[in-house]
């Protein structure tokens, strides 16, 4: 049976950008996730607190210069650890970069075209 579990606006603190005051102190980040993947019993649950923790702690301590860079690590990083995932979109935003709007990147995975990295 297909399952898609749904994060949506996981807020945190992290570095991400290129400017030089965005690599000196952290922003809000705000990212949501529409995660895919088949369930065929209780054996083959994921565990959406678990995913959203690590979403979390991989973006804070990664420091990425690119939202692209985050999404792509993060889409892989979830292929890697959760093998039940067959894709997944995902979407980051940084609400207070500019004053007049809030900037966000969306993106979307299939676990055959990410790849994947070492943890």
């Amino acid at each position: 049976m297909k399952m898609c579990i749904l994060i949506k606006d996981l807020n945190f603190e992290a570095i991400i950008g290129i400017l030089p005051e965005e690599r000196e102190k952290v922003q809000k980040v705000k990212l949501s996730a529409e995660i895919k993947y088949h369930y065929r019993d209780s054996n083959t649950y994921i565990d959406y607190a678990e995913i959203a923790d690590m979403i979390k702690l991989r973006v804070q301590t990664k420091c990425y210069g690119l939202l692209e860079e985050a999404l792509h690590d993060v889409a892989a990083s979830c292929f890697n650890h959760f093998q039940e995932i067959t894709s997944l979109t995902l979407y980051i935003e940084k609400p207070d970069i500019l004053k007049s709007c809030r900037v966000g990147m969306k993106a979307k995975f299939k676990r055959n075209d990410c790849i994947m990295i070492k943890q």
